[in-house]
């Protein structure tokens, strides 16, 4: 009887080391700096990341590719959310605790989109008046 460790079949070098890499990026990707999470969610990041699932899973097959898309997918999971949908200089107020029991003041879109914000912007509409076509002057139809 033979003892001592096998070498792994079909395995090359470079193949290891990329999942090493990878499997590092799947344990350590919420100690990402934001900086760099928030570049792999924007457009040219999502491309290179699916490049990069892509020519994982074309060359160096099935198991390095799933590896590659759950790196990616674990980047993902840290990127750093807004919590409201803006970002605004001016001052930012909580809605009381009483509005939101009775669901009073809510606007249409909320109402229909089913959101329910816990901030607020500003509870005040400044609009103005359509300045529409009177139909008379030039480039009228006179009718």
């Amino acid at each position: 009887m033979q003892g001592g460790a096998r070498p792994l079949p079909n395995v090359d070098a470079h193949e290891l080391v990329i999942g090493i890499l990878l499997g590092s990026i799947v344990v350590y990707a919420e100690r990402f700096p934001p900086a760099l999470l928030r570049l792999a969610d924007s457009i040219v990041g999502r491309m290179l990341l699916f490049a990069a699932v892509f020519l994982a899973a074309s060359y160096g097959g099935w198991i390095l590719g799933l590896l590659a898309a759950v790196a990616a997918a674990r980047m993902f999971q840290y990127v750093p959310r807004i919590e409201e949908g803006f970002m605004s200089e001016f001052e930012v107020r909580a809605i009381p605790e009483d509005a939101k029991k009775h669901e009073v003041h809510r606007w249409f879109n909320e109402k229909l989109m089913g959101e329910h914000p816990y901030l607020y912007e500003s509870d005040v509409i400044e609009s103005e008046p359509v300045q529409g076509f009177s139909g008379k002057g030039p480039g009228s139809m006179g009718l």
